[in-house]
């Protein structure tokens, strides 16, 4: 089952956003930098990703085999829905949707690049002062204090003493060691994928302060740090800006940073292991369309009684102690299944979507038989009645009919063969029920 643009978009905001008001209720005063940071850098890959994730239908189906064996309603056993999508006769492509999202993308990407242009041109003629894990440049008073990579640049020209001198070079020692700058490369790309989503913005600045508390962390001492808070303050009147990309010593956050030096209560980790229920409900948003899709699917009516002459003798099981298997495993017929569904064209011309089930038997042999349609595609029919009251039926239209019959004709073209199942050591014939849902883009 495909997730559409529009769901993506829903769906990855709403997961980020769990993500953010986690983080910022719970996390965000505490000490727990290294684990703060790896939550931030994960949360839009999560979000991102997991609408994204093929669920495995058939387990979402098993949560319900029980009440239908129950109601008398199994016919078979239910195989992973297939997807077939299209887009409809009339329209262009790409769809101004997707142009505005890939336009948006784009531009992330080229102001991402340009920024690093910008710090390249803005350094590149510093001269270059090789040191153990980094490189030092000085900026003859061009560029404050900061880094990026594994390059320092320095300001000699800043009155400082050698005892703040060295704190604040083990402030920017930090941001390389810990590699800080590759953070926000990779948070920057997210930020161009996920341009749309306004928590993205937010956890690029709370990554960017949580560099700074762990820098911090490594420049003062924890025995005394009001020395280092001055330094600071007296830094933030920096008359300098730093380059985007580059880690400055002084930023906007000084405040909250010395606020976070004289903070030194111990970290809860019991907030942290909140992180485990936050992953569930983020899998429970992420399955939630496809499992309400899935719930109101009408299961397919019972089967009727054998008429083809294929239908195979004997007696057909719904579960056999060894279930057959077809040539390749499930991912090999899910993948010439999807190759072999063909959207009908009269279909596409009436932007019909739907979902038909169609039942086949595994026989003995290893044979396909008894292929048949077990629930099409109708569309209910509302009429006045002699009394007057209204009367509501089920019509199939020839479009309709034509994405039964191109369902139908995608599992009777199936090339493999298929192990027989096998019930008390014997080969025995079993039944199976595959959804295939046309859908168009």
């Amino acid at each position: 089952m495909t997730t559409t643009l529009p769901n993506w978009l829903l769906l990855s905001t709403l997961l980020l956003g769990a993500c953010w008001l986690f983080y910022h209720l719970l996390l965000r005063r505490e000490r727990s930098w290294q684990f703060n940071r790896g939550l931030l850098l994960l949360a839009p890959l999560l979000a991102a990703v997991l609408p994204l994730l093929p669920l495995p239908t058939d387990w979402l189906v098993a949560t319900r085999l029980p009440d239908l064996a129950a109601a008398g309603r199994l016919p078979s056993v239910w195989l992973p829905e297939v997807q077939a999508t299209a887009t409809p006769a009339d329209a262009g492509w790409p769809a101004w949707p997707w142009l505005l999202y890939g336009a948006g993308v784009l531009l992330g990407l080229l102001l991402q690049a340009a920024r690093l242009l910008r710090l390249w041109q803005l350094t590149r003629r510093l001269p270059r002062q090789t040191a153990a894990g980094y490189v030092l440049r000085p900026t003859g008073g061009r560029l404050p204090t900061s880094s990026f990579g594994r390059q320092v640049f320095w300001d000699e020209t800043a009155p400082l003493s050698p005892t703040e001198a060295a704190q604040m070079l083990r402030h920017e020692l930090a941001h390389v060691q810990q590699g800080h700058s590759a953070d926000r490369l990779w948070l920057g790309c997210w930020q161009a994928v996920l341009w749309f989503n306004p928590f993205v913005h937010l956890c690029a600045r709370a990554l960017s302060c949580t560099h700074e508390y762990l820098a911090d962390a490594a420049a003062a001492p924890a025995t005394a740090p009001a020395p280092y808070a001055a330094l600071l303050a007296r830094q933030a009147l920096s008359r300098f800006t730093a380059p985007a990309l580059a880690h400055s010593f002084s930023t906007s956050q000084t405040l909250t940073r010395i606020a976070m030096l004289h903070h030194q209560t111990p970290v809860r980790r019991w907030k942290q292991w909140l992180v485990l229920p936050l992953t569930g409900l983020l899998l429970s948003v992420a399955a939630c369309e496809k499992a309400e899709q899935l719930a109101a699917t009408p299961p397919p009516p019972p089967p009727p009684a054998p008429e083809a002459p294929t239908a195979p003798a004997g007696r057909v099981l719904e579960i056999a102690d060894e279930m057959p298997e077809y040539q390749g495993g499930m991912e090999q017929l899910m993948q010439d299944l999807s190759t072999l569904v063909k959207y009908p064209e009269a279909a596409k011309k009436d932007k019909l979507e739907g979902k038909v089930f169609v039942g086949f038997v595994v026989a003995a042999d290893g044979s396909m038989q008894d292929v048949k349609i077990r629930k099409g595609i109708s569309h209910p029919l509302t009429y006045p009645g002699q009394d007057g009251k209204p009367v509501t039926t089920t019509i199939s239209t020839p479009a309709d009919q034509a994405l039964d019959q191109a369902a139908l004709r995608a599992v009777q073209a199936l090339p493999g063969r298929w192990t027989p199942g096998r019930q008390d050591g014997k080969p025995v014939a079993v039944a199976y029920t595959i959804p295939i849902t046309f859908a168009l883009n």
